[in-house]
């Protein structure tokens, strides 16, 4: 009822406002329209899904200071394979959005309406909307931002949070931020973040800083609080030379608390992954131009638990190795190759665990793990065709130590994956992309195959 009452509310208005426009300043419409056909299977399991998408954004409703945008989906398993227990549906080959107990669902990503320059430069934003600037949050509310006022930055919002597979009636969250560039090349920031849901609530808070030294070094760093402890702390440092035709990016994190059951904003995912143990993690890249028909790209990754013992499914240490050489125009104008190779690094480590075999057991079981390390030389490549920016081919493989499945929420190790894609820009309004992929673990008889097709119109 929620979700058609805020689908009624945005049309009617953008209709409204349609309708007494004036001339001199006229309505403009974009958007598209998308259907996207999932084919999934692995030996005898199969799933098939289609999802209609619509997004629409309506600018100048009334003399430049009213727009509107909208932003829907329309999923349907359309195998129908289920069994019902109780008030809970299971499918056959389950995934994320399937976990409903109907075979059809909706979703209303984003409905909104902007009030612009009603106060001096500044924005209201009213509906639901997407706040990527802290956390990445999803609410129904009242948002308001103001950029670049002599220097300053701020943000303020509330409302009621959105989750599409927990109930989220009567939580509520608000918060804001402030930036001010002090020099043209410094910017320093403060983000805050408040969620309530029933008996939990979390206050979220970072400090945040961001420098350009001579318009070739970029540093971004992050340092954040969650419950007055501190969470995470990042920092960030891009380095272009246009010159001699090469990028270095490096990259530093720490999560300094272990995440637990916090409120749905915080650990969305518990229930499915557990505790996420403290780690901290490096990453560096370099990417050198080395002739006009090669490019070179090398890097690392060391991600390192704060404790050896934490070490289980989606807490890994390891390090990673890479290098990449791309060939372009190889015989045929738009012809590219890229060979990559990989060194996979990991620790031995023993992992203790205890659990009750069933709810009468009064004591606990206790079991050991014990795993060697392992060290793995894998190779990737790519062969991509492009014809005059219409026609894109792609056939490749590449390999994982590690990977998450969002299909299935469940952690893949030692996966091999090989493809292939098409994307065909049909005419100025029209894509079309297909994507056809294979993995398969190591330990694992048959492979997992999946298609994803999907023809978007543009207007």
């Amino acid at each position: 009822m929620k979700k058609l009452a805020v689908l009624v509310g945005i049309i009617s208005f953008i209709l409204l406002s349609v309708c007494f426009a004036e001339d001199e300043n006229p309505v403009s419409f974009s958007g598209r329209i998308a259907t996207l056909y999932q084919l999934r299977w692995q030996g005898d399991e199969s799933d098939q899904d289609l999802a209609q998408y619509l997004a629409l954004d309506a600018d100048n409703l009334w003399k430049n200071k009213l727009d509107a945008a909208l932003y829907l989906r329309l999923w349907e398993d359309i195998d129908g394979r289920y069994q019902a227990q109780g008030n809970r549906t299971y499918y056959e080959y389950e995934g994320i959005s399937d976990t409903y107990t109907r075979r059809v669902n909706d979703r209303i990503y984003y409905g909104y309406i902007d009030i612009k320059n009603i106060i001096g430069t500044s924005k209201f934003r009213l509906g639901r909307q997407y706040l990527y600037d802290i956390e990445g949050i999803q609410f129904d509310g009242l948002r308001w931002g103001i950029e670049d006022f002599k220097g300053l930055d701020a943000l303020a919002f509330f409302g009621q949070p959105v989750s599409y597979y927990s109930e989220t009636d009567g939580n509520r969250t608000y918060g804001g931020s402030v930036a001010y560039k002090f020099f043209p090349e410094l910017k320093l920031g403060l983000d805050y973040l408040k969620y309530s849901e029933d008996s939990i609530s979390d206050t979220y808070l970072a400090l945040l800083m961001q420098n350009r030294f001579a318009d070739r070094l970029r540093v971004y760093a992050k340092y954040a609080y969650l419950d007055s402890d501190p969470r995470d702390v990042m920092v960030q440092a891009n380095y272009t030379n246009p010159h001699a035709a090469w990028n270095l990016n490096a990259t530093y994190y720490q999560q300094l608390k272990k995440l637990e059951q916090y409120s749905n904003q915080f650990s969305p995912y518990y229930t499915a992954l557990s505790d996420y143990a403290p780690f901290h993690q490096i990453n560096i890249t370099l990417y050198k131009e080395l002739t006009p028909w090669v490019a070179g790209e090398a890097g690392f990754t060391k991600r390192q638990l704060a404790h050896s013992d934490d070490e289980s499914e989606y807490n890994r240490a390891y390090d990673l190795y890479y290098a990449t050489l791309i060939f372009r125009d190889i015989g045929v104008r738009g012809l590219d190759f890229s060979l990559t190779g990989q060194r996979w690094l990991t620790k031995s480590y023993t992992r203790t665990t205890s659990y009750y075999d069933d709810a009468t057991a009064t004591t606990p079981t206790t079991a050991t793990i014990t795993m060697p390390s392992d060290s793995v030389t894998s190779f990737g490549a790519e062969l991509k065709y492009q014809w005059q920016k219409k026609l894109t081919v792609n056939l490749g493989t590449d390999y994982s130590q590690y990977k998450y499945d969002y299909d299935t929420d469940s952690e893949k190790t030692k996966v091999r994956t090989v493809y292939t894609k098409c994307r065909w820009k049909i005419n100025k309004n029209i894509d079309w992309y297909t994507k056809v992929s294979r993995e398969k673990q190591s330990d694992e008889e048959q492979g997992y195959y999946k298609v994803r097709s999907n023809i978007t119109y543009n207007f």
